[in-house]
Order: C-alpha cells, then sequence, then structure tokens
C-alpha cells in the first residue's frame, strides 16, 4: 500500500497525541516514538530516494540527450562524409573517363596510323608486283624475239644447206651421165685419140670431184659452225634469262623479307607507343 507524503505525515502527528491514559511526561509511547522514528526515515530515505532517482532520471535525460546531440552530429558527419566520397568518386569517374577516352583516341590514331602503313606497304608490293611482271614479259619478249631470229637463221641455213645438196647431185647425176657417155663412146671408138681424151676426161671428173668434195666440206663445216653459233646463241638467251629470272625471285624474296621484318617490327613499335603513351598518362583511379 502506497502512501503519499501528506499521509505520512499526518499519520505521525497523529501518533504523536496524547491518548490521556499515559502516566509519563511525554504522553507519547515508544511503540509510536519508534514508529515515528521509523516512519521518519523511512520519508527522509524516500526523499533521499525520489531526489537520488530524480538526479538520476536528470542524469539519464542529460546523457540521452547528449548521445542523441552526438548521434546527430555522428550522423551529420557520415552524410557530410557520404557526400565528399561520392563527390570524390564522381571526380574520380570522370577523370577515369577522360583518361580512358585519350588513350582510346591515342590508340585508334595509332591503329589508323599502322593501316595506313599497312596500305602503302601493300601499295608498294603491288607496284613491285607489276614491275616484276613487266621485267618478266620484256624477257620474255627479249627470249621470243632472239628464239625468232635463231630460229630463221637455223632454218635459212637449213635450206641453203639443202639447196647445196640438191645443186651437188644434180651435178653428180649430170658427171655420172657424163662419164656413161663417155665410156659408150670409148667403147666406140678405141683409137689412142679417143683413149687420150677419155683419160683427159677422166681426170677433169677427178678434178671436178675434188672441188666439189671441197665445196662439200666448206658447205659442212659453214653448217656446223652456223649450228654451234645457234646453239650459243640459245644458251646466251636461255643463261640470261635464268639469271634475270635468278636476280627478279632474290628482289622479290629480299623485299618479301624486308616487309615482314617491317611488319614483324610495326607491332612491337606500335606497342611500345601505347606503353609510353599509356605511362605518360595519369594514373587511373579506382572508386572507393
Amino acid at each position: 500500500m502506497t502512501f503519499t507524503e501528506a499521509e505520512e505525515m499526518a499519520d505521525l502527528i497523529a501518533l504523536m497525541e496524547p491518548t490521556g491514559e499515559s502516566k509519563r511526561e511525554s504522553a507519547t509511547t515508544a511503540s509510536k516514538y519508534q514508529r515515528w522514528i521509523t516512519g521518519e526515515q523511512n520519508r527522509q530515505a524516500a526523499e533521499a530516494m525520489r531526489a537520488e532517482a530524480a538526479a538520476l532520471r536528470q542524469a539519464r535525460a542529460k546523457e540521452k540527450e547528449k548521445y542523441k546531440r552526438r548521434g546527430e552530429e555522428k550522423k551529420e558527419e557520415r552524410r557530410a562524409t557520404m557526400a565528399r566520397q561520392k563527390a570524390l568518386k564522381e571526380q574520380r569517374v570522370k577523370d577515369n573517363l577522360e583518361a580512358g577516352a585519350a588513350v582510346k583516341e591515342k590508340a585508334a590514331a595509332l591503329k589508323a596510323a599502322k593501316e595506313e602503313q599497312n596500305l602503302v606497304h601493300m601499295e608498294r608490293g603491288r607496284e613491285r608486283s607489276a614491275a616484276d611482271e613487266e621485267q618478266r614479259r620484256k624477257i620474255r619478249q627479249a627470249k621470243g624475239e632472239t628464239f625468232r631470229s635463231v630460229a630463221l637463221n637455223a632454218i635459212q641455213a637449213k635450206q641453203e644447206e639443202v639447196e647445196l645438196q640438191n645443186a651437188l647431185a644434180k651435178e653428180r647425176a649430170r658427171m655420172l651421165a657424163a662419164k656413161a657417155a663417155t665410156v659408150q663412146a670409148v667403147r666406140e671408138a678405141t683409137n689412142d685419140a679417143a683413149l687420150d681424151a677419155a683419160k683427159e676426161f677422166a681426170y677433169d671428173q677427178r678434178k671436178a670431184m675434188a672441188a666439189w668434195t671441197s665445196v662439200e666440206a666448206a658447205v659442212a663445216k659453214d653448217t656446223r659452225i652456223a649450228n654451234e653459233e645457234i646453239h650459243l646463241a640459245r644458251a646466251k638467251v636461255n643463261k640470261a634469262a635464268a639469271l634475270a629470272s635468278r636476280a627478279a625471285a632474290k628482289e622479290k624474296r629480299e623485299a618479301i623479307v624486308a616487309s615482314r621484318h617491317q611488319g614483324a617490327r610495326q607491332p612491337k613499335h606500335d606497342s611500345q607507343l601505347v606503353a609510353r603513351e599509356l605511362i605518360a598518362t595519369p594514373t587511373m583511379q579506382t572508386g572507393g
């Protein structure tokens, strides 16, 4: 049961009033006095406890207010920190985008330069191929003209040889016919004059045959020399064509090797350029 302070005071005053039955100097009995003392102590203790509780409530309220203020301050600090971090992140993203765009632009420029260089190499290769083809055409044309000239000379020499053989054959036939006529005449006339004439005629025939034999040997020699010259000319033409073909093949091979070396060096050079550009570009920041 809970009493208020006024009720407790009224109860204590009632305890202190005399009852009229006491024979002592004080009308208050020891039990009432003890009850009063106990009540007074309890009242004082209650007041102290109430004051302490009020002080605790006030201190708790102050501490709560303090914590609340600190919480608000921390909250504001967190908001400000988050705002700063957001601004820094946005700035870093912007810087990274700008740096990435610059690197992409430089890489695109390098790629365009490389493609242009490749086009130049391709055009140069086509020009060299066309020049090689023109040179081969000229060689074929020269070989054809030389072969035609050699063939015409051979045909002409062969024709002259045939004509000479025909002339020799006709002369042999004439001489055989004349010899047969002479033999027949000798058989018909066996006098000394006829024998001397026959001997002289035979001598003339042998002399003529020796002359024709010399002519045949000279013709054979000229034909052999002409054939040798034809073979030598053909060999020279073939040798010149082979040397020209080897030189063209060597030049083309050297051009291909040089183009491959240039193509092998170009990606490395482009990679070095990209690496230098990346090193020269400020380091891209990462988001927090």
